[in-house]
């Protein structure tokens, strides 16, 4: 993701991180099997999104 749209960007009033996880759990849900996403976020962050 462009800094222009990081949580302290330009655009951070978009929240596009957020807006693209929300999608991710969407697509989880209709895959069949899938329990847990797993996305690296910068260095040091992991995000574990739980299917629910």
């Amino acid at each position: 993701v462009d800094e222009k749209y990081s949580s302290t960007g330009k655009y951070a009033d978009k929240l596009l991180v957020l807006q693209m996880l929300n999608e991710l759990k969407k697509i989880a849900l209709k895959i069949k099997g899938i329990k847990t996403i797993t996305v690296k976020y910068g260095q040091k962050r992991v995000i574990h999104l739980k299917k629910v």
